[in-house]
């Protein structure tokens, strides 16, 4: 019979070979508002290019098909920011609930900016070009005496 040769791999070693195969990525953090932007985003991206149907289910239509889940008090968090910014509808009507649709602004958004998070960044930048430059001055009379003496002179 044949004898085979079983190499002692070190258990980091052999961790490490599985590790690798598994090919794990990095996790990124996001804060809070990177995430409401991008689940907003996708809301509208969707509603956008599926507006042939006109209205979606918020839950199944949109989060479930974009592997989205959040929280239920998330997603009421979120329904509510949606509905305030003027940018989708709620479908009223018996069996529409939790149905959105996109409004005129919405679709004027979108036309525009391509999507939420495009608009987001577009407004940083105009902010950020609005705030005037603080410009740092500097005393060049040589008076080490920050403060000025006031007094008075009787004429």
């Amino acid at each position: 019979m044949k004898k085979t040769k079983v190499a002692a791999l070190s258990r980091h070693h052999n961790r490490m070979k599985k590790l690798k195969k598994a090919e794990i990525k990095p996790v990124t953090i996001m804060d809070c508002n990177e995430v409401d932007v991008a689940i907003i985003d996708t809301v509208l991206k969707t509603l956008y290019h599926n507006s042939h149907i006109e209205t979606l289910h918020i839950d199944e239509d949109i989060y479930k098909r974009a592997g989205i889940n959040i929280p239920y008090v998330e997603s009421e968090r979120l329904w509510e920011v949606m509905l305030n910014s003027g940018l989708v509808n709620p479908v009223a009507g018996f069996g529409n609930a939790g149905k959105l649709k996109l409004s005129r602004n919405g679709y004027e958004l979108m036309a525009k900016y391509g999507g939420y998070k495009e608009y987001m960044q577009a407004v940083k930048a105009s902010y950020i070009l609005q705030q005037p430059q603080q410009v740092e001055r500097f005393d060049t009379t040589g008076d080490d005496n920050d403060c000025v003496e006031v007094t008075e002179t009787d004429e």
